[in-house]
């Protein structure tokens, strides 16, 4: 795959496009600065405008715009408050404040679209390079590979969840915890229970067979066995209900280990006791999860892979206009025009071309309504 982009980055086509992606790529992140730079210059210097009432009041009713009616009355009235608070040149350099950041923007996003197709055009050429030696092929087989991995790990969780549960199950038998050892204990221990010492006894002096005296001394026993062995019981529940958290935290750690890809064969470990601590540890519940985590995590490390670095074209191009498009729509999600709008590209100032061959110039129209043209609205 190397030799090939290699190869390919020797011939004319390949250094005139690569020269082409440059060019456009720095012209675009060139513009995308100057567009910011207006923007955050546009937000800063907006304020004292919006913050006077009476500028507010006269933008709000358009005046000095193409659209602005009122009658005699109403029009003499803001020509009165115009010339109170300097509407005429607050309108033209605010309508200017707002138009320049959404021309340079146009600009900016015209040549990183440019950028863009050339990036595409350089990354369909190292593409159909990498057709003709076989490693799309390679790349499709990796992918399906992963794929199918990603399945097989899939029902490796399945089959492990299903597993917890039956070792759960074969413990409450163990233990005698199921629905069945509970009822049976139950039975034999109010039978046992049902009758006190005295009677148990002369019951059995009265049939006059040693073999009942014997019984009943049994009962005896078993009755203060009974504490005893409920005492020991309890004790075993707590150790077999620790020993199943341990079980718990180990299955836990094993399968942070293979979801953060340390059973690759690029992850390797450091050559010390402290991976088989980390779960003696936990397994004895002498270490929490997380601290057995950071072990086995300070322990391992990633071999680098031979891998393909990223050409002196396409895809460093394309990662640098990603981040541009980013820019660009972020700054238009930002962007708030004029109190709440945002100007369009009409009206009777002319901005010319921004790095093309347009003329500039034009003026502020004439007229009844004069100024500075937009559709800016509240």
């Amino acid at each position: 795959m190397e030799r090939t982009l290699q190869q390919l980055a020797t011939t004319e086509r390949y250094e005139a496009q690569l020269a082409r992606v440059e060019r456009t790529t720095s012209q675009a992140a060139h513009a995308s600065d100057k567009a910011k730079l207006s923007e955050a210059d546009r937000d800063t210097k907006r304020k004292p405008y919006e913050r006077d009432k009476l500028f507010h009041y006269l933008w709000k009713r358009r005046y000095r715009f193409p659209e602005y009616r009122a009658l005699p009355v109403f029009r003499a009235a803001d020509g009165w408050v115009a010339r109170l608070c300097g509407y005429d040149r607050a309108h033209r350099d605010y309508g200017m404040l707002l138009a320049i950041p959404e021309r340079l923007r146009v600009h900016a996003d015209r040549l990183l679209a440019e950028a863009t197709t050339e990036a595409d055009a350089l990354a369909a050429l190292e593409r159909d390079a990498l057709a003709g030696d076989g490693s799309q092929e390679l790349a499709e087989a990796a992918k399906a590979a992963a794929r199918e991995l990603g399945e097989v790990e899939e029902r490796v969780a399945a089959q492990e969840r299903s597993n917890q549960e039956l070792v759960e199950q074969r413990a409450q038998f163990v233990a005698g915890e199921d629905p069945f050892s509970r009822q049976a204990r139950a039975v034999l221990q109010r039978q046992i229970e049902s009758e006190d010492v005295a009677t148990l006894r002369s019951d059995a002096a009265r049939t006059g067979s040693p073999e009942d005296d014997v019984v009943a001394a049994a009962v005896l026993d078993l009755r203060r066995r009974q504490t005893d062995l409920d005492q020991r019981l309890e004790t075993a529940r707590g150790d077999q209900d620790r020993a199943l958290q341990a079980l718990r935290e180990v299955q836990r750690l094993r399968q942070r280990f293979r979801q953060s890809g340390f059973d690759a064969n690029n992850s390797v470990f450091d050559a010390d006791d402290g991976i088989l601590g980390a779960l003696g540890g936990l397994a004895r519940g002498a270490l929490m999860f997380g601290d057995a985590w950071s072990i086995v995590n300070r322990s391992q490390r990633f071999r680098r892979l031979h891998q393909r670095a990223p050409s002196n074209g396409a895809e460093i191009a394309l990662n640098v206009l990603g981040g541009l498009l980013s820019t660009a729509a972020s700054a238009l999600g930002n962007s708030s025009g004029s109190f709440g709008g945002s100007p369009p590209s009409g009206g009777g100032f002319d901005w010319g071309g921004f790095g093309g061959s347009s003329g500039g110039g034009g003026g502020f129209s004439g007229g009844d309504s004069g100024g500075f043209t937009t559709t800016d609205s509240f």
